[in-house]
């Protein structure tokens, strides 16, 4: 069954790959004022969440991250800097967020953060 659903769009966006050593950056945009929780977990899922408006493409226990309200600008870009994954070759992390305003929150679409030794 399609439910159609009347929320402002909001997105997640990372640079990928991203080799240890190097600046990993993910970007979410919604609305100025949009309150965002970040989801991070080693595999995926799936399962629809009506309250938010959406697929959960992450798997759970997934660790939720508050990161506060977006900007005037309506995005926010984190960084860091990807550490050594020795004695890994690599590594994979599923992002997805929760954006919005009580009654109007979403979630965003996912992505995989993958991360490298050069």
């Amino acid at each position: 069954t399609h439910v159609a659903h009347a929320s402002t769009a909001r997105q997640l966006s990372a640079t990928v790959p991203v080799a240890a050593g190097e600046v990993a950056s993910v970007t979410i945009s919604g609305q100025p004022g949009d309150i965002v929780i970040l989801l991070l977990s080693t595999g995926t899922g799936w399962g629809y969440v009506p309250d938010f408006q959406g697929q959960l493409l992450v798997s759970v226990p997934a660790l939720d991250i508050a990161l506060g309200t977006l900007p005037p600008s309506g995005e926010l870009t984190l960084g860091g800097t990807v550490p050594s994954l020795a004695p890994f070759e690599s590594a994979t992390v599923y992002l997805q967020a929760i954006a919005g305003t009580a009654g109007d929150a979403a979630l965003t679409g996912a992505v995989g953060l993958v991360t490298y030794e050069p």
